[in-house]
């Protein structure tokens, strides 16, 4: 079996914070029945077994939320245990989690370094712009909080990446963003355009697609100019476009070409294909009643597939094919007829690649010669 890669909410959507622009939170309106409870030891431990039964070359475990740290540093605790019990053969596994960073202590720290836990934290920039969505159920910001987590992680040397939700706030800051992220250390940055709920229309509520062509080409000059003078920064969006500009695969799906399977286990059991669609429409099965072996050729799976095939014709003669692929299909926006569709960031993606590509292939080439 290929690599198994398995997104697990041990807290479901549930978060102690109350970010205006949670995807989780517009995401459980869109199920019959949220998954409330807290995954048990017992379920957890099942979804262990089956990913090693299912004999896969590496197995990948990401925690997701809400927030997973909710679940309790017990239930972790059995997790490793439980991947001592059931990895009889010794597959390479890695763990990562991503937190809002505002629960840890030393107990987490110290867990999370002596098991090799990569660990994700949200922190959108400086004060002023973390706390303008950030905030906890008070409606406080939350950013000393979690520069105090993040201080943790360093104190016992767990390695960490950096997640930045981007919004129209953000743009005209970009510069001061990207300078203070890079001051946090970590092994990458990874900005992401903020999704809009799932039946927004207008599809401008957090991130205008102008804003975010401005925020891509604004990042890239400020990228590009540390890394001539020798300052290279891990940033996801630009090392996934080095990597295919090399002849590699990039790390995410979004530049794939088509969707593949994530399988995202709730709270609950329920399974689906995708983060982004955790919905009652893409149920693949329950966890007590499946495995991943046989979910792998599911109906609804290979559907899930298929559907994220239907380009929009015009993409298959754009200059910039071989780097959008269309993008993310959670940012489409039907065409005509509503059989094909293309990314919202389709005018975006061409003006930000035309403006960086040329200047991004002396840096892949300098990256190959080390």
């Amino acid at each position: 079996m290929k690599p198994l890669t398995l997104m697990i909410k041990p807290a479901s959507g549930l978060c102690q914070l109350a970010c205006e622009y949670c995807f989780y939170r517009d995401l459980r309106t869109h199920q019959t029945v949220p998954a409330k409870q807290m995954m048990s030891k017992s379920r957890m431990e099942r979804i262990v077994q089956l990913a090693y039964e299912a004999m896969p070359s590496h197995v990948t475990f990401i925690f997701q939320g809400g927030e997973p740290l909710l679940a309790g540093l017990d239930f972790y605790q059995a997790f490793i245990q439980a991947i001592e019990r059931f990895n009889v053969r010794h597959i390479p596994t890695e763990i990562t989690l991503q937190t809002n960073g505002t629960l840890l202590n030393a107990d987490w720290a110290k867990f999370f370094a002596k098991h090799v836990v990569l660990i994700g934290i949200s922190i959108d920039g400086p004060e002023n712009l973390h706390d303008y969505h950030r905030v906890n159920d008070q409606g406080e910001g939350t950013f000393k909080d979690v520069l105090t987590g993040l201080a943790l992680l360093k104190t016992y040397q767990v390695d960490y990446t950096v997640l930045s939700v981007v919004t129209n706030e953000t743009v005209p800051h970009t510069e001061k963003v990207y300078h203070f992220l890079k001051t946090l250390g970590g092994l990458q940055i990874q900005f992401i355009p903020c999704l809009d709920p799932l039946k927004n229309d207008d599809h401008d509520t957090y991130l205008t697609a102008a804003a975010y062509e401005t925020f891509l080409i604004q990042l890239f000059n400020v990228w590009e100019a540390d890394f001539w003078q020798g300052n290279r920064i891990g940033i996801r969006f630009f090392d996934d476009l080095i990597r295919v500009m090399i002849g590699l695969a990039p790390s995410t799906c979004t530049m794939m070409g088509q969707c593949v399977l994530q399988y995202v286990v709730e709270a609950d059991g329920r399974i689906y294909p995708c983060d982004f669609y955790a919905t009652d429409a893409y149920v693949l099965g329950h966890i007590e009643e499946t495995d991943f072996l046989t979910l792998t050729t599911h109906p609804k799976a290979q559907q899930f597939i298929s559907e994220s095939l239907k380009r929009d014709p015009a993409c298959q003669h754009c200059a910039v094919k071989a780097w959008c692929y269309g993008g993310c299909r959670r940012e489409w926006t039907s065409q005509d007829d509503a059989s094909h569709f293309k990314t919202r960031y389709c005018h975006t993606f061409q003006h930000v690649f035309s403006h960086i590509l040329p200047r991004l292939k002396p840096i892949a080439e300098a990256c190959l010669k080390g």
